[in-house]
């Protein structure tokens, strides 16, 4: 899933927009029906590396977006941009920053721009093949200053993150590891899913969601040789409980909205209604979504790549009612993986071939 065809496709996209107001009492531009954005593309590679590939991107604001993912140079790992440009993090010690060692990076969550988290693993030789590399947790935070990692119990690569607050961060991994921070602490929390080894199953958080009135859900994806099947938890009493362990055929994510409606991607897009589901986009004949992120009900932006040959990269945006293609941005070898939005800016991030690619509409 995780490895496509390099190829160079042509794209020319010019964003113009100047607004000119009155000095003394400004007034903001108006917001653009989403349908009608001027997107720009920006290619996110680092030098001399054989590949960057970046899978998920959050932002405390639409200048101020961060990327994540895994280089080939242990280097290109975190981008950030300005409302400008794209810049490389340096995380590493060999680069000025704080984090020591091999690392890959899977989520990234915040609650402002100057309190972010992030997850991933260490990565390092195991002297007793196979496998030939062995992987623990990674949990990163910046403090508006700089990242810094903070200490875990031994675990798998942590692939999502999700909290209320700094005080209360949920961070799930591989093979049933779940921890979580109280501010002061990152403790071992108990899971219903455990594997007995890592052939007989390979379980993967894929996202954690939830909202402020205690509701909490994490979506897991069973990836045991010879099958696929995801399981949906929710936190009740101050434990993890399976709801359903035959969930929806490839599902990808899950996103809930501000007004508490939990929606989740894959084969098809569904929205959960009074305990049930239902489904919102047929994805069989038109998009495999794999990320999804919206302002509200009514504006919500699900990515992928398209179920129609030559199976290109396909942008969908939901307006409460229907659903609209943006037709254009349907790029051969293009595969998008998230999006985010803030209700006014959209941020696609996708692949080509071994570089990412971040699509900007506004």
């Amino acid at each position: 899933m995780r490895t496509f065809m390099q190829a160079v496709v042509p794209i020319l996209l010019v964003v113009l927009g100047l607004h000119f107001g009155c000095k003394k009492n400004p007034t903001s531009p108006p917001q653009k029906n989403p349908r009608e954005l001027t997107w720009r593309v920006d290619t996110l590679a680092y030098p001399g590396s054989f590949q960057t590939l970046l899978y998920d991107i959050w932002g405390s604001s639409a200048k101020d977006v961060y990327a994540v993912g895994s280089n080939s140079n242990n280097r290109g790992l975190m981008w950030h941009f300005d409302g400008k440009s794209w810049t490389d993090i340096k995380l590493g010690v060999t680069q000025g920053g704080t984090i020591v060692g091999a690392i890959d990076l899977e989520d990234i969550y915040g609650f402002g721009p100057n309190d972010i988290w992030a997850v991933g693993d260490h990565i390092r030789n195991n002297p007793n093949p196979p496998p030939n590399f062995l992987d623990s947790s990674l949990l990163i935070h910046f403090d508006g200053g700089r990242w810094r990692e903070i200490p875990t119990p031994e675990g798998r690569t942590l692939t999502a993150v999700w909290g209320r607050s700094s005080n209360d961060l949920w961070i799930a991994g591989l093979q049933g590891t779940m921890f979580h921070y109280d501010g002061t602490m990152v403790k071992d929390q108990a899971f219903p899913l455990t594997a007995t080894s890592d052939i007989d199953t390979f379980y993967v958080p894929i996202s954690i969601v939830g909202n402020a009135s205690g509701e909490m859900y994490v979506l897991v994806a069973d990836n045991t040789l010879g099958g696929r099947q995801f399981f949906f938890l929710q936190r009740e009493n101050d434990r993890w409980v399976v709801k359903e362990n035959n969930f929806f055929f490839h599902s990808s994510g899950l996103w809930m909205s501000p007004s508490g409606t939990l929606y989740v991607s894959g084969q098809s897009v569904y929205r959960r209604q009074n305990g049930g589901w239902n489904k919102i986009l047929d994805g069989f004949n038109t998009l495999y979504s794999i990320g999804i992120h919206g302002s509200d009900d009514n504006n919500i932006f699900v990515v992928g790549r398209s179920n129609v040959e030559p199976y290109p990269g396909a942008i969908y945006h939901y307006n409460g009612s229907d659903w609209f293609n943006f037709q254009n941005l349907n790029i051969v070898d293009f595969v998008y993986f998230d999006v985010w939005t803030d209700g006014r800016d959209v941020f696609v991030l996708g692949h080509r071939g071994n570089q990412s690619v971040v699509l900007h509409g506004k």
